[in-house]
This record gives structure tokens, C-alpha cells and sequence, in this order.
């Protein structure tokens, strides 16, 4: 068994599904974007140089005791991230395609490996600046359902 908790090992989950999604894959339907990191802590300024960087972090969690042994409890995680935009570019549309493609890749396993039972997107927010800015930014949170032994956080019921 892991030492890290439930929690723990669900962002763990969704830092490596958001690091493993390609452009251009899967070819049957393939995504339209490609992180070029995605980060548990802050975001450096050189790493702002870069087309697409995300900095995802859980912000609060939430935890009722229903039944012994059963926990139930709620993360609220959110996935802040800036956009380099080209001359060519819309930043509204880029910001769009950012936040349906992250949608798209969460929800292909709301189990998060088997550690979840749903994920519920429950805000988008973008930021356009002015129009000699190249960067744009926004933030898209959401909430994972999880459940865990009482006794032992490391534990999924």
C-alpha cells in the first residue's frame, strides 16, 4: 500500500493524465493541445515563456462521516494556466480550446485509476488582458468525489 494518501495520489492522477496529453492523439480523436508542463507548485517566470503551462493545486476539501467506515469527501481542486497567443491567434477561442480539451481528458476516467466516483467541473475562468499582452491565462476548478476508510486516509473504500 502506498503511504500517500487518497488525496494525495489523486492529484497524482491528474497531474499525470494532464503531462501525458498529446497533440495530435489519440489519432481516432486526437486532442488539440500539449502542456509544456504542468506543475503541483507555482509557475517560475521562464516557465511563462512557454505555449501552454498549467499549475494545478487542491484548494479545499471537504469530509462527512456517512457510515463506519466510510468517509466521504469532496477536493477542490483548480487548474490555473496561461496561454502564449500568436499573432494569427483568437485569445477567446484559444482559451475555449484549453478549457474543453482539459474537460475532455478528466472525464475520460472520473475514477481517477479507481481512487474517485465522479468529477464535477463547477468553474471557468479566463483572463484576456490587453491587446499587446501575448499571455492569457485562466482557471477551470473543479470538484473530485472520493470515499476512504476512516481509520486510514491511505485506504479507498
Amino acid at each position: 500500500m502506498s503511504s500517500d494518501s487518497v488525496q494525495e495520489r489523486i492529484m497524482q492522477f491528474l497531474q499525470n493524465s494532464l503531462e501525458t496529453m498529446l497533440s495530435g492523439e489519440p489519432v481516432q480523436n486526437p486532442y488539440a493541445i500539449t502542456f509544456n508542463t504542468v506543475q503541483r507548485e507555482p509557475l517560475s517566470d521562464d516557465m511563462m515563456m512557454a505555449k501552454y503551462v498549467a499549475y494545478l493545486f487542491d484548494e479545499t476539501a471537504a469530509r462527512q462521516r456517512a457510515t463506519d467506515p466510510t468517509t466521504y469527501a469532496e477536493i477542490n481542486c483548480v487548474l490555473a494556466y496561461a496561454v502564449i497567443v500568436e499573432d494569427e491567434e483568437n485569445p477567446s477561442t484559444l482559451l475555449n480550446l484549453v478549457a474543453s480539451e482539459v474537460e475532455r481528458r478528466l472525464l475520460e476516467d472520473v475514477t481517477c485509476g479507481g481512487l474517485s466516483y465522479d468529477i464535477v467541473f463547477t468553474k471557468d475562468t479566463k483572463i484576456i488582458g490587453w491587446r499587446f499582452d501575448r499571455s492569457v491565462e485562466g482557471e477551470i476548478s473543479f470538484l473530485i468525489k472520493f470515499r476512504y476508510n476512516t481509520s486510514d486516509p491511505r485506504k479507498t473504500v
